[in-house]
């Protein structure tokens, strides 16, 4: 995972040195659609998920805002004593830095907080069925690159670190937090 990652950034970083600036208009409000794909620290594997932005650029375009929502399940196995479904509904609220905004491809940074719902479903024991809901505060940081495609149409990518941890009722604290990489387009009015 870690070459891949390397992989991604060395590309990124190949396609901002290469790209040649153009004249773009002052990027306003932007909405759109992403997906992803996540791998919590105490998940058996990672997951992909669906969801959707917002955005608003001020600052001649090189600050925004941004919020988020969307929606993943992860399933998680405590050796001997549980088999667990969690679904997470983020909703995060983000800072982004765009320092080359005039770029066709344009990196930025990212970082911000979300507040997480969470529905835990599974067995303890193997014979106890339990649902439980839970909801908690984490933080994210990142980076990534928007491949402006016009005056109002972007595609977008990141990668970044999420810090979150859940608590479930009768089982150690579960740690949620991990690389997660997103993707998806922005249309800017």
């Amino acid at each position: 995972m870690k070459k891949k990652i390397i992989v991604v950034m060395v590309s990124l970083a190949l396609a901002v040195l290469l790209a040649a600036p153009q004249a773009m208009a002052e990027r306003g409000f932007g909405i759109g659609p992403r997906i992803g794909y996540a791998k919590a620290s105490d998940a058996d594997d990672g997951t992909f998920f669906l969801g959707g932005d917002f955005s608003y650029r001020f600052f001649d375009s090189l600050l925004g805002v941004r919020g988020e929502v969307g929606w993943r399940k992860d399933t998680i196995g405590v050796e001997g004593i549980a088999d667990i479904d969690i679904h997470t509904i983020p909703m995060l609220a983000s800072v982004t830095v765009h320092p080359l905004k005039d770029f066709m491809v344009s990196p930025y940074a990212i970082a911000g907080a979300g507040w997480y719902f969470m529905l835990a479903e599974g067995e303890i024991l193997g014979i106890e069925v339990f649902d439980e809901t839970d909801n908690g505060f984490g933080w994210h940081i990142g980076g990534g690159a928007e491949l402006n495609l016009g005056e109002h149409f972007s595609i977008n990518a990141d990668i970044r670190y999420v810090w979150f941890e859940l608590d479930i009722e009768d089982i150690d604290d579960v740690d949620a937090s991990g690389i997660q990489a997103t993707g998806g387009f922005t249309f800017y009015f």
